[in-house]
């Protein structure tokens, strides 16, 4: 399975990342008028991205590509489509967490923004990003279509009993928006109709909560955190100060 990376200048990307989710994808088409093998036109901290992370991830085409010298080292061979202000790269899956990582790393160095494809694990310090954290365990950043499926299915019985979704923004603010179902039980086992859920925001230190009987009061209250970072209304009645957070 092949695994896709993008570097990109920071200056040149939207700073929200719902819109720069389009503008990558738009990137991957290769529509500039250029050679993109080639690092000519490309800028100083890409061409400098670009000469570490091939001394790791040769190059399969290109002026930069070698013989192999080991039959092992296919894995490492990367594709790079070089653009004046992004590089795209497809890596062996095989290798992958091994290129994610170092391809991160080096855009870190080389004050570059990183964005990988199969995760949606985005570096790109000043974007606002809404990181999305379910019961798998799994924190990811992700748009508004990705949370919506979330929340519908937030009392499916296809999820576990700890079912949960949490909402917040990195570098942005401390506070955050969740929500879980609540589960009658009969005899300590859960049962499957799902009638009320627990909805849960941190405001400014404090944590509060209320009792929603509606999934799509909770559609619309993660809508507007997400769409403009503010958190619920906690002096309409219903919402409990539940202490500091």
């Amino acid at each position: 399975m092949i695994h896709d990376i993008m570097v990109f200048e920071k200056s040149q990307a939207p700073n929200v990342f719902e819109d720069f989710f389009v503008w990558a994808g738009k990137q991957t088409e290769l529509s500039e008028n250029r050679d993109y093998k080639s690092i000519s036109g490309a800028s100083p901290k890409l061409i400098s991205w670009f000469t570490e992370a091939i001394k790791k991830f040769p190059p399969i085409s290109g002026e930069f590509a070698k013989p192999l010298k080991k039959l092992k080292q296919a894995d490492y061979l990367a594709e790079y489509m070089i653009g004046s202000v992004m590089i795209y790269v497809k890596v062996n899956g095989a290798v992958a967490k091994k290129a994610e990582r170092t391809m991160l790393d080096l855009a870190c160095k080389h004050g570059l923004g990183y964005y990988n494809f199969q995760t949606n694990e985005t570096f790109c310090p000043g974007m606002l990003i809404c990181e999305l954290g379910t019961e798998n365990g799994k924190i990811k950043s992700a748009l508004w279509s990705q949370i919506y499926e979330c929340i519908q299915t937030l009392d499916s019985p296809d999820r576990v009993d700890e079912s949960f979704i949490v909402l917040w923004f990195r570098e942005a603010t401390s506070n955050f928006v969740q929500s879980c179902p609540i589960r009658p039980r009969y005899n300590s086992k859960p049962i499957p109709i799902v009638n009320e859920f627990l909805l849960q925001a941190k405001v400014d230190g404090k944590l509060y909560e209320t009792i929603i009987t509606e999934k799509t009061l909770i559609t619309k209250i993660m809508l507007d955190y997400y769409q403009t970072l503010k958190t619920p209304d906690i002096t309409k009645a219903g919402w409990v100060d539940t202490g500091d957070f």
